[in-house]
């Protein structure tokens, strides 16, 4: 989604993301998030107190993610992977995940 806004806008994929961390630190917390469970993590975040529930959610959120994109990247076929942003877009379209191209390559490694 951010490419297709960088394309309209004549502005790099970059300065999109950059721009959506933007309004993300806006209030109200979670204000800009890309899906229910990105609010919930933006409000996490900006807890004054963080308690250790709070870390648990994080770390739990994260560590699924990381195993959902592990799954896909080892059914997929090796003789024409996967990119980045199709891994992307196949987490939105099929979990309601969004994730940026760069946090996909980040977890393939």
């Amino acid at each position: 989604m951010l490419a297709e806004l960088a394309a309209r806008f004549s502005a790099s994929e970059q300065e999109m993301e950059r721009g959506l961390r933007l309004v993300q630190s806006l209030d109200p917390p979670g204000v800009g998030a890309r899906d229910l469970a990105g609010c919930l993590l933006l409000q996490l975040e900006r807890l004054p107190e963080r308690d250790e529930l709070a870390e648990t959610i994080e770390v739990a959120s994260s560590a699924q993610v990381k195993s959902i994109i592990q799954e896909l990247i080892a059914a997929e076929d090796r003789q024409a992977p996967l990119s980045d942003q199709q891994l992307a877009d196949l987490l939105h379209g099929r979990y309601g995940i969004a994730i940026s191209r760069r946090t996909v390559a980040k977890y393939r490694e």
